[in-house]
């Protein structure tokens, strides 16, 4: 099997179940946002953070090594499976018992029954890294895809009926406890980890190197994330902090769609990490793809926030319009950004991924401590996180692409040039559209825009010669990476 037909195949069954488990999310956070409030949202979005922080430590990194290292046995993934109970077990007591502690900090006695839910969905969360990344290694991504879809219909229907009962932000808790245990479930049985009577401990020393820097990059990643929930939580309150999570988690999620390359690139890329010429290639042509579909994307979420917003989640929640509009600017720059991490790994030097890390820890603390402490304002926020990933989008690709494969950064900026002509075209016509179509219903306005634009795109696609490039990485035959 060659290496097109790796990434392809792969690629269209992340689309395929990617995009129907988005489309599930999407049209049941849709729900539940006319039903709970955006205080009881920020309530659960504070508290997830520290779920995601024990995680991120009681997993230590291992799960990339797991697909990294070429030559693992499959009684050392038995190891690992076992060796990863206990932490789960030491971390997830700890987060129980420190629900006091941010229920002190947040003064809200509410996050402390809270907490002592959510460590259950942190041990099982935590015992299915090995399943679950056992499972990208041997690239079953049909089976990870059909299982994540089914899960989050099967917790959303549930989460929505808790709601709809009175539950509050319960019904958010009992949703991350339920799909954990059943993600666990389900991914250890279609893992099919085999049973070994002894362990084979010096797994871990073979792959610390390795899981330490990528260890070290995840906290900081994590702390990137999640500094601005923590934050906004304590300093501008719950309320504020509902506005700005759910104008984020829609942009996330609606990014997250065009992420179909992401989670195959590591697993099949890790077989050929001997050959970093053949990488190199990959890299550009995916690049070249994502600027294509990104620029686009933010223009036209940009210039359909306040639609978006009220079509999804109601009238009440157009305080997210403008936080949702700015930060829409930078998608494909995360975009971009989110790909780099697989190349970093597939190459070996998660030294240099955690240098990414740190760089983008500060900026992004730099960007929101001024926004808070001296602008108050979520807006100006959404506004400085835009620059900040510029500023993270440029020096992220100078590391990776002259100092790990000793490229030229001319080559890149060359490949942005498609991305940039169909984003000015769709620019002006969008522009021309808010001033000339007047009308109160936002449906009307959604559609005429969203029709516009994708003809418009795909005639730009076809003018440019770029059609068959985005065509080729989902249809074209053949190994055109060498």
């Amino acid at each position: 099997m060659n290496l097109k037909y790796e990434i392809r195949s792969g690629v269209f069954y992340t689309f395929i179940f990617r995009y129907s488990n988005y489309a599930v999310q999407i049209i049941i956070s849709a729900i539940l946002a006319r039903i709970l409030t955006p205080e009881e949202y920020g309530i659960v979005a504070v508290v997830n953070v520290f779920v995601l922080l024990f995680l991120m430590i009681s997993t230590l990194g291992l799960g990339t090594a797991l697909i990294q290292k070429l030559d693992i046995s499959s009684q050392e993934i038995f190891s690992l499976f076992i060796i990863s109970i206990p932490f789960g077990l030491i971390f997830s007591v700890l987060l129980a018992f420190s629900g006091n502690y941010i229920a002190k900090f947040y003064t809200n006695n509410a996050y402390i029954k809270i907490t002592q839910l959510l460590s259950l969905s942190l041990f099982f969360n935590t015992i299915n890294m090995v399943p679950y990344h056992l499972l990208l290694k041997n690239r079953e991504f049909k089976k990870i895809g059909l299982a994540s879809v089914t899960i989050t219909f099967v917790t959303g229907i549930l989460t929505i009926t808790l709601a709809l009962s009175g539950f509050s932000y319960y019904s958010l808790v009992y949703q991350s406890v339920i799909q954990a245990i059943l993600t666990f479930i389900t991914f250890y049985y279609f893992s099919r980890i085999k049973l070994y009577k002894k362990l084979k401990l010096n797994i871990l020393i073979d792959i610390a190197k390795y899981s330490f820097f990528q260890f070290l990059y995840n906290i900081l990643d994590f702390s990137a994330k999640n500094v601005d929930t923590l934050s906004i939580g304590k300093y501008l309150g719950p309320v504020r902090l509902g506005y700005y999570d759910r104008a984020y988690r829609l942009l996330s999620t609606i990014n997250s769609l065009t992420y179909i390359v992401n989670p195959v690139l590591h697993p099949v890329l890790s077989i050929h990490q001997k050959d970093p010429a053949l990488i190199y290639n990959v890299l550009k042509k995916i690049f070249k793809i994502l600027s294509i579909i990104g620029m686009p994307l933010s223009i036209f979420l940009f210039f359909n926030a306040s639609e978006i917003i009220q079509i999804l989640y109601g009238p009440q929640w157009v305080m997210s319009v403008p936080i949702f509009r700015y930060i829409s600017a930078a998608v494909w720059l995360m975009m971009l950004l989110s790909i780099t991490q697989s190349f970093f790994q597939v190459m070996g030097k998660t030294d240099f991924l955690f240098i990414y890390g740190l760089v983008n820890i500060i900026i992004i603390c730099i960007a929101i401590f001024s926004s808070i402490f001296i602008f108050n304002s979520l807006v100006v926020l959404a506004k400085f996180l835009v620059l900040g990933y510029f500023i993270i989008f440029v020096i992220t690709y100078y590391l990776l692409i002259v100092k790990l494969f000793k490229g030229r950064v001319s080559e890149f900026i060359g490949l942005l040039k498609s991305g940039i002509i169909i984003s000015l075209i769709i620019i002006v016509i969008l522009f021309l559209l808010d001033h000339f179509i007047n009308s109160s219903n936002i449906i009307y306005l959604f559609i005429c825009k969203s029709t516009v634009t994708i003809v418009l795109y795909l005639v730009l696609l076809k003018y440019l010669g770029e059609w068959e490039n985005l065509a080729s990485l989902l249809f074209k035959k053949g190994n055109d990476y060498k």
